[in-house]
């Protein structure tokens, strides 16, 4: 019921906040990742403005704010994300799980995605999942992003007719 709930008002934050802004992030859940609970942002009485107007505002994803670009678009890596050569903690894996349900919640809102922008998608899904379960470090995962975004401008471009 937890897991409803909290989809729901995922669901609700996204459909009520999310711009038409082109970002490139997974349309499906990332798998092996936990559902997780609604912190106070999205309860009654707590400051849910942020959370309104952008979901990655979210003060549950503070521990990975750093870290990760929250928006994963073309070019959002910086020296800083690969410079970060360690794991997540159990706090920031929370942090992960609730940026990916976020995530989810905002592409529900969105028109459905050209081919491409679905692959590119899934690509980023794997490597968040992949984050999560310590597998990368942030370093080796600011990485991973760099290579699928090349991936992605160079099949966009070839879909143009451009080398």
């Amino acid at each position: 019921m937890r897991t409803i709930c909290t989809w729901l008002i995922l669901s609700a934050l996204g459909l009520a906040g999310c711009g038409s802004e082109a970002v490139r992030k997974p349309s499906a859940p990332a798998a092996g990742l936990p559902g997780g609970n609604v912190q106070s942002s999205s309860m009654p009485g707590a400051q849910t403005a942020p959370a309104l107007t952008d979901p990655y505002a979210d003060p549950r994803l503070d521990p990975i704010r750093d870290k990760v670009p929250l928006v994963v678009r073309a070019r959002a890596i910086t020296a800083v994300h690969l410079s970060i050569d360690r794991r997540p903690t159990p706090d920031e894996k929370r942090a992960i799980r609730d940026w990916q349900e976020i995530r989810q919640s905002h592409h529900q809102s969105q028109a459905q995605p050209s081919a491409q922008l679905a692959l590119t998608r899934v690509r980023v899904t794997r490597a968040i999942t992949q984050l999560y379960a310590g597998r990368l470090t942030y370093a080796e995962f600011a990485r991973r992003l760099q290579q699928i975004d090349a991936q992605h401008q160079a099949a966009v471009r070839q879909r143009l007719g451009q080398r």
